[in-house]
């Protein structure tokens, strides 16, 4: 039962990282290139619209 178990946690891990990795860069890369000013702060939406 423990074995079930383990096998789902890693595969909802595998597949959050997978889906997540990219959009976790993107967002941190608009988030450091903000510092500009007159750039407005960075928002989830901005990382989401680069998709």
């Amino acid at each position: 039962m423990w074995q079930q178990r383990l096998e789902q946690v890693l595969f909802v891990s595998r597949t959050a990282f997978k889906w997540g990795w990219i959009p976790l860069l993107l967002y941190l890369g608009i988030r450091r290139g903000a510092t500009d000013p007159g750039v407005p702060p960075p928002s989830l939406f901005q990382a989401l619209w680069v998709l």
